[in-house]
């Protein structure tokens, strides 16, 4: 039940919201986590997402709240995709961030090692 929550809200929330802001974008979605890398102004947004399973207590936002600057108050999810962080980076950085080879990671998560390495 919670798989079909969780590839529900993003299929239905998440992808439809970068959708509508008409900007070309990348993602990689894991188990509980997803990336969302794209052009703002001059440089590159990073939006780091993660699934809160239902009836789990969170203080983080939603998708449209935090990119609305709607205050969300604290709360049990419903099982829901928040937003984890949001960086913005030169393009550069971006160039680097792109060249990873997924291969190199080894065990690790690739969404987790881009965090650990904007965090740098």
């Amino acid at each position: 039940m919670e798989e079909h929550l969780k590839e529900k809200d993003f299929n239905e929330q998440v992808l439809p919201f970068f959708n509508m802001l008409q900007t070309h974008f990348n993602y990689t979605k894991e188990e509980n986590s997803a990336l969302f890398s794209m052009m703002y102004k001059h440089n590159y947004l990073y939006v780091f997402l993660e699934y809160i399973p239902r009836n789990t207590f969170t203080e983080r936002p939603n998708i449209m709240d935090r990119f609305f600057n709607i205050k969300t108050n604290p709360r049990d999810s419903k099982g829901e995709w928040v937003v984890q962080k949001i960086y913005e980076i030169g393009s550069e950085y971006h160039s680097f961030l792109q060249s990873i080879d997924e291969n190199e990671l080894l065990n690790d998560s690739h969404i987790a090692f881009i965090h650990r390495e904007i965090q740098k």
